[in-house]
Parts: C-alpha cells; structure tokens; sequence
C-alpha cells in the first residue's frame, strides 16, 4: 500500500472512530437530560403539593394533581403518574412516597429507576430494586390488590 493510502486509510479509520464515539456519548446525554427533567417537574410538583399541605392541613385529592401538573413546565416528562394520597393516613410519616413515576432508559449508561415524592415535599431518584422494596414495605394490602387488578 503507498502512502496516500495509506493516510486515507487511517483518516477513515479516526473519523469512524469519533463519530461512533460522538453518537454513544449522545445517547447517554440525552437520558441524563431526560431524567434530570423529570425530576425537575417532579420536584415543581412538590412545590406545589406541600403549599396546599401547608395552607389546607391534607395532601391534594386525585382530581386536583392533574390540575397542579397543568401548570408544572417539563410534565411530559414525567411520564405516567402515579399518586397515592388516597392511601396516605394522618399518622403516615414524612418519608411516605406520596407521588412516583417510572422511567425507563434504554441506554447501558443509565439504570431505570423512579421520580419519588414523599409526603414532606422532598424529590429524589430511586434505582428500581430500591424503590419496590420500599413501597411495598408502605402498601396495605388493599393498596396492591387495587393497583395490580387495574382500578385506577
């Protein structure tokens, strides 16, 4: 092989290299995006939930989080809500998942997981084994029967 080639071989070679590169980085950015996102309107939604905890001494009823979320910037990213103040009682705790939602990430960079809310307003990101252990540990009996029999 001469020299021109050569030299036309190996800028192939880089250019393939650094676009594949470019490609996989940008799957990856854009489901960090996706999950900072939501949890960007999950936390707005928080916000939310713990003023009118505040100003009416109850968590929000079902038919007023749809309300809430018209106004939370990024929802769409939220995906499916799920929201459980119907099963929350007057001595559940602060760190009471009140409102979750799934995200599944189709990348080796990022593991699915879960927006959680919990019932002191606080937001956080929950890998997806840790969270189903928890709320199973916070569902009665009637909780799971209700939400595995498709009622809601």
């Amino acid at each position: 092989m001469n020299r021109h080639k050569t030299f036309f071989l190996l800028r192939f070679v880089i250019v393939t290299i650094v676009t594949v590169s470019v490609s996989v980085a940008m799957l990856g950015y854009r489901d960090i995006v996706h999950r900072n996102e939501s949890m960007r309107a999950m936390n707005q939604l928080g916000k939310k939930v713990t003023a009118y905890r505040e100003k009416n001494r109850m968590s929000p009823p079902d038919y007023l989080i749809d309300r809430l979320l018209e106004n939370v910037e990024g929802r769409e990213r939220l995906g499916i809500l799920k929201y459980r103040s119907r099963w929350i009682g007057l001595d559940s705790k602060p760190d009471e998942i009140l409102a979750y939602s799934f995200k599944e990430f189709n990348s080796p960079f990022m593991d699915d997981g879960y927006a959680v809310m919990r019932l002191s307003g606080e937001v956080e990101w929950m890998e997806k084994g840790e969270f189903e252990k928890q709320l199973d540990q916070q569902q009665s009996e009637e909780e799971k029967h209700f939400f595995n029999t498709g009622i809601e």
